[in-house]
């Protein structure tokens, strides 16, 4: 419909039905969004409560690393670590 040209359109029985027809296709889609809308809200405030269960977890323990994780493999009579070769390397 043309708001513009309303007067110029005589409203039948016919027009009256494909109006309502388009209003109901609009509803059902509406109802739709709504009901997206929703469940996203949902899983949003999970992802939020998971996320702060996860920081409150990490922040009651210290992440440090084993040091034997930073081993470089090679001769195991003097064992070298990558972050004390890489601080060499940065000093040097």
């Amino acid at each position: 419909m043309d708001p513009a040209s309303l007067d110029a359109q005589e409203l039948t029985d016919d027009r009256v039905q494909q109006i309502n027809d388009q209003l109901a296709t609009v509803t059902a889609r509406n109802e739709e969004l709504e009901s997206l809308l929703t469940a996203e809200k949902s899983a949003h405030a999970t992802t939020l409560s998971d996320l702060e269960a996860l920081r409150s977890e990490d922040a009651g323990g210290e992440t440090v690393a084993k040091k034997t994780a930073d081993k470089i493999p090679g001769s195991n009579d003097n064992p070298v670590f990558a972050h004390d070769k890489i601080a060499d390397e940065y000093c040097a």
